[in-house]
């Protein structure tokens, strides 16, 4: 019987905790499978939860007043607001580490921030030399994924690491500077890829010898996997070592569909040992398109609309911890809609044209009216409502305030369990793929950083 020694790191943003144990190669098979079952059991709790509540996630409050969208507030029957919150809370929970039984990646031994300590192989750079200027919230997250990233990085021994949609580099300075890795950023901007060979030239006398960093233009898209033979060996050669054939792909916030590419890349190419990707704008997510990508959900025919994409986005660990409240232009927003309903305005004139800053310019619904007027004009739609009609609309609608922020809430109960459907399927399709060593790990604070959870995958 074959004996595997396995390390297991339940991994939080703050400590981890190690666990190790032996397993023998028919119970890791078993655990597999107990596995598998564990995450389609979790998938179907989340989507009884999600479709009793279809019409809500899928709703908009810019149509409270037009649809009604009061009536829908009824919570199980429930007067209790607190076992709803509960209730949503429980289901929509991820935990610090959602991983494959005792399978699971050695993600790290020590994720604890360092300000001026690497590995004695290679020089110590403090961090104010090249990420100084950086945000709390970015500074926190390139600090801990590029942790993470070495410790993988030693595990699969890969030196080379490609930063999938890299923007202006921050992560891959990082893992250069500081754990002396060999980056290569594939950025769509080209402006973000002039920004980030500027950066690198400024920081030259910092560079650690024989080491690359490194940002190229690439255009990705979901076509890519297509060629994926041509776009790998772009990649060696542009590591100037083509004769190495293994990196890690991992991505800082990839925008979109980017996650859904890297997977399938990541999953199609043996040149790829490990995949690091923390996904963002899951509104720019499309049905059918890049959700689901499991062929479990696949066969559930589950589908979100881009509403609930949108929704996704929210985080109600932030809104109550920074006491956010939401803007008095939201209820100006849905008035409005009230009055295109009733003036009968051709929607396919308004596609072009963006309101979201103007309810900050205004102290009133009628000044919010009133440059809404000659927005329209200035794009050639027909509309002028009359300051006697806009203080009748405003009379008769703004009592609606205090039921929007109630309705308010209880979307944002459910947005957590709409984005935990979304990283399951991912973490589902890598299983399927028999990717066994993937997890879903939480690398950040959600009150720092909202999209805080990471897909690893081990080849």
């Amino acid at each position: 019987m074959t004996i595997n020694l396995i390390v297991i790191y339940v991994v939080d943003y703050l400590s981890p905790i190690r666990f190790v144990c032996r397993m023998s190669s028919s119970i890791k098979e078993d655990n597999d499978i107990v596995f598998i079952a564990k995450t389609k059991s979790a998938i179907d709790e989340v989507l009884a939860l999600l479709r009793t509540y279809h019409d809500i996630i899928n709703s908009h409050l810019n149509e409270y007043i037009v649809k009604n969208l009061s009536l829908q507030i009824d919570i199980d029957g429930s007067s209790s607001k607190d076992i709803f919150v509960k209730k949503c809370q429980s289901i929509g929970e991820i935990g610090c580490c959602y991983h494959a039984g005792v399978n699971c990646i050695e993600c790290c031994s020590e994720n604890k921030l360092k300000n001026d300590k690497i590995d004695k192989n290679f020089k110590i750079i403090k961090k104010q030399q090249h990420n100084s200027f950086l945000s709390e919230k970015k500074h926190h997250e390139v600090e801990y994924l590029a942790n993470i990233v070495n410790q993988i990085a030693i595990k699969t021994k890969c030196e080379n690491i490609v930063d999938f949609g890299s923007g202006k580099g921050y992560l891959g300075y990082e893992l250069v500077y500081n754990y002396g890795l060999n980056v290569l950023g594939v950025e769509s901007s080209m402006k973000n890829v002039v920004s980030s060979e500027k950066r690198k030239k400024m920081l030259s006398k910092h560079q650690i010898e024989d080491k690359i960093l490194k940002s190229i233009a690439c255009h990705i898209h979901p076509d890519l996997i297509d060629s994926s033979e041509s776009f790998i060996e772009d990649l060696k050669n542009n590591f100037l070592s083509p004769t190495m054939n293994n990196a890690l792909l991992v991505g800082l916030h990839s925008c979109g569909n980017l996650t859904c590419t890297a997977l399938k890349l990541f999953s199609k190419e043996n040149y790829f040992h490990g995949v690091v990707m923390i996904g963002c704008c899951h509104n720019l997510l499309e049905n059918k398109k890049d959700f689901p990508m499991s062929d479990y959900l696949n066969q559930c025919s589950v589908s979100l609309e881009r509403n609930a994409f949108m929704l996704a986005c929210q985080c109600p660990i932030r809104w109550n911890s920074e006491k956010q409240t939401l803007s008095k232009s939201v209820l100006y927003r849905a008035i409005l809609e009230k009055i295109f309903e009733d003036y009968q305005i051709d929607r396919s004139n308004l596609k072009a044209v963006q309101f979201r800053n103007l309810g900050q310019k205004s102290s009133t619904f009628k000044e919010y009216v009133l440059l809404v007027n000659d927005k329209l004009q200035t794009k050639g739609v027909c509309f002028k409502v009359e300051e006697e009609q806009i203080e009748k609309y405003w009379d008769k609608y703004k009592g609606f305030w205090e039921g929007m922020k109630e309705y308010h809430m209880v979307r944002m109960q459910l947005a957590p369990s709409i984005e935990k459907l979304i990283l399951l399927d991912r973490l589902l399709y890598l299983i399927e793929k028999g990717f066994t060593k993937s997890g879903i790990v939480r690398l950040f604070s959600p009150v720092i950083s909202p999209r805080c959870y990471a897909i690893i995958s081990l080849r």
